[in-house]
């Protein structure tokens, strides 16, 4: 048994279970997958059993850590709470395709691997986001002294180095934690409401878009913070927050100021209105013989407001072996089943139609 958890659920569709707490509250190292496979409709009254897999205990026993999918598949994992009531700095990667015997590619043998090093700060309460580009920014947090002060400061897990990079400028509204840290359409993280001050009750109602930018020559990564238009209209933290279907973000619930569970709504909505989701067409040009020797994929994004999207693929064998992902950009697709990297070749093109399916729908033949 478990509270408190970490659930993430990877491109294949399995949903990994990490650390949380014990009846007892003491937090859990633990990990658990869950894989969901086609079944036969059971019989009335009776339950499908779920198989599960224990992966390898965490370096760290932690409650409600950060998770986030990389591009190549693996999981960081990091930013915790453990069980002093401190923000868990130790980071790792928990690779869930490591083969300890290669005659048998159809079993793993999840391991966890060390990321080039830990956290840079303390942040317990810190919220952290999968960017567009694969790299995940860690936003606040809070540290573990008397006065548990929230930290303004950012930083961010470099996926290509593996290693915790330093992000300026700081928060202009000042630290905060248990705060809302959600992504935009374009990119940019809308960072709303939290606690300066994690030892006393408190809210802030504050909110700032943060838009990253390059990186300089000694790792650290330049950004900028735009002004919203308004508070929010209710201080709180530990707000729940989605993004829905228009692009906007919908933030619930959450603590106030006085300690009192908050039973209200609200939502923000990004400069120019109405962002959509992209969404993708893919049509396979021949069998599964020949693209997996190197024939072309055809597929294109649509998104009304041009805004960058990340294209990853992944390919099945009969629905029952799971390949790698393959990214656009590379030259040739790996033919082996579920080793090595399976690349993909991409060109951009563009045959003067309009993107927007509504306003000129495109043929599905």
């Amino acid at each position: 048994a478990r509270a408190r958890h970490t659930a993430l659920r990877t491109s294949s569709g399995d949903v990994v279970f990490f650390g949380g707490q014990d009846a007892s509250g003491q937090p859990l190292a633990s990990v658990e997958i869950y894989s969901f496979v086609p079944i036969a409709k059971p019989p009335a009254a009776q339950l499908p059993e779920l198989p599960n897999v224990a992966a390898p205990d965490m370096a760290v026993a932690q409650i409600s850590p950060c998770a986030h999918l990389l591009p190549d598949q693996r999981i960081l994992v990091t930013g915790g709470i453990d069980a002093a009531g401190a923000g868990v700095q130790v980071a790792q990667l928990l690779d869930r395709r490591h083969d300890h015997d290669t005659s048998t590619p159809d079993f793993k043998d999840p391991a966890w691997e060390s990321t080039a090093n830990n956290m840079l700060t303390e942040r317990a309460g810190v919220r952290a986001v999968s960017l567009l580009d694969g790299n995940v920014l860690f936003t606040g947090g809070a540290n573990s002294g008397v006065t548990k002060t929230a930290d303004a400061s950012l930083e961010l897990f470099n996926h290509m180095t593996e290693a915790f990079e330093h992000v300026v400028p700081t928060i202009p509204d000042g630290g905060r934690a248990d705060h809302v840290a959600s992504l935009l359409g374009d990119g940019s993280v809308l960072l709303a409401g939290g606690s300066a001050d994690t030892a006393v009750t408190g809210a802030i109602a504050e909110a700032d878009i943060f838009r990253l930018g390059t990186r300089n020559g000694n790792g650290t990564w330049n950004g900028t913070f735009d002004e919203v238009n308004g508070d929010m209209r209710a201080p709180r933290h530990g707000a729940a927050a989605a993004a829905i279907n228009n692009g906007r973000v919908f933030i619930y619930g959450g603590i106030d100021a006085l300690g009192a569970a908050v039973d209200t709504g609200e939502v923000y909505t990004p400069e120019g209105g109405f962002n959509g989701r992209p969404t993708a067409t893919i049509k396979l040009a021949s069998d599964k013989q020949s693209w997996a020797f190197g024939a072309p994929v055809k597929y294109r994004t649509i998104d009304p407001e041009q805004d960058p999207v990340r294209v990853v693929m992944q390919w099945s064998d009969d629905n029952t072996v799971t390949w790698n992902s393959a990214f656009p950009q590379a030259t040739t697709i790996g033919g082996d089943v579920a080793e090595g990297t399976a690349n993909l070749a991409s060109a951009a093109t563009n045959d003067g139609s309009v993107l927007d399916p509504d306003v000129n729908p495109q043929p599905e033949s």
